[in-house]
């Protein structure tokens, strides 16, 4: 198996007036959030801008020169159907099917055709795997790597978390395997354990820790930065993510500030490999 490079899932996380939610797809927090930016210094840059319906989000725009948004199409409140968007012309979309409140599966389309399904299971009502398989890559690797790489990425990461889409799109265009777990351990109400396995090889796994503050991405499966976050009703703490294709691990720890329940800043710290980097996301809710 071609080694890469494993780095640990960004997490987006902050407080929220949870309320659980006996379905999945659902995802109305109490306050909504209206931008977030982000900096790695002194500079603070917009990154993404959402849109609401009333308690729906119906579009994310982001901040790039080719004018970037996704949409968000819904059946009685849970989310259907989201596409994505280029210089104003579709690159593709996911469907979502659902046996009444239980997420089923997720495809994904390109071009018209299938490329990708994520199988979901449930213990009770937790979801505790999600096996994605790709059904077609071959034609997209060779002819239309760079695009095709670029919406899978971003896709995925609403079934996956941001940095683990980026994990598995490496994997899936560089090496033949076309099938991976993602499995999760609670602990109460929290996923203590994300592991992701192919062909039987542990990628990464990831332990969590958590504060007593409310979650507002619990629920919001369709868009958490890690699927372990939209599946926790608290905020992580620290992550430790280790991996058999690499010597050493890496460690994240997060800091919030607070405007009353909900944040409006988070800073994330890394270290790896004896160096240590940080960042932070700002949030601006809706008034």
């Amino acid at each position: 198996m071609k080694k890469c490079l494993v780095t640990t899932t960004v997490l987006m996380v902050f407080a929220v007036f949870f309320t659980a939610c006996d379905k999945d797809g659902i995802y109305n927090p109490k306050e909504k959030i209206k931008t977030i930016s982000y900096s790695t210094g002194d500079t603070k840059v917009l990154q993404e801008t959402w849109t609401w319906d009333k308690n729906l989000l119906t579009k994310i725009t982001y901040n790039s020169e080719d004018g970037d948004y996704t949409t968000f199409e819904y059946d009685k409140k849970q989310v259907s159907k989201i596409i994505e968007y280029s210089e104003g012309v579709e690159d593709g979309y996911m469907l979502f099917t659902y046996d009444k409140a239980l997420l089923q599966k997720m495809e994904m389309f390109y071009d018209g055709s299938l490329t990708m399904k994520a199988e979901v299971t449930h213990d009770k009502k937790k979801i505790t795997k999600i096996t994605i398989t790709e059904v077609d890559l071959e034609e997209f690797a060779t002819t239309k790597s760079l695009d095709y790489k670029q919406f899978l990425t971003r896709m995925m990461r609403f079934i996956v978390g941001k940095e683990s889409a980026k994990i598995i799109t490496q994997h899936l265009l560089l090496k033949s395997d076309n099938s991976y777990s993602i499995e999760f351990i609670y602990e109460g109400d929290n996923v203590k354990t994300e592991k992701l396995t192919a062909l039987g090889v542990n990628i990464y796994t990831i332990a969590y820790t958590y504060d007593d503050k409310m979650n507002p991405f619990c629920d919001a499966l369709y868009y958490g930065e890690s699927g372990a976050i939209s599946m926790s009703k608290n905020n992580v703490l620290t992550a430790k993510q280790t991996s058999a294709m690499e010597e050493a691990s890496m460690e994240t720890e997060y800091t919030y500030v607070y405007d009353g329940k909900w944040p409006t800043e988070q800073k994330t710290t890394f270290s790896y490999y004896g160096q240590t980097f940080s960042e932070t996301y700002y949030y601006e809710y809706l008034d």
